[in-house]
């Protein structure tokens, strides 16, 4: 399938249909549809991808947040032990 980027799906399908038979029976209202659907589908694959990307992000966040902190209590024991347990009170 070649499909110039310019040229949405709909557009790609009526020209290889045409190469088959008369497209001229597709009412224009149906074929603005076709077309008003398929940027929605577009808007929601993007907003979908923006959402999981951003979701993702998060995830790494707090990753980096739990290990860094898990790397400091890990600090502090260490330290703890080495001065006498830390508990001069």
């Amino acid at each position: 399938m070649t499909n110039n980027k310019q040229q949405t799906a709909v557009e790609w399908f009526l020209i290889e249909c045409g190469k088959y038979g008369d497209t001229a029976q597709i009412p224009d209202k149906v074929i603005d549809e076709a077309k008003e659907m398929e940027i929605a589908g577009k808007e929601m694959s993007y907003s979908d991808g923006y959402k999981e990307g951003y979701k993702r992000s998060l995830e790494m966040v707090e990753w980096y947040i739990k290990n860094y902190i898990r790397g400091i209590e890990d600090h502090i024991v260490d330290t703890n032990k080495m001065v006498g347990g830390g508990n001069n009170g």
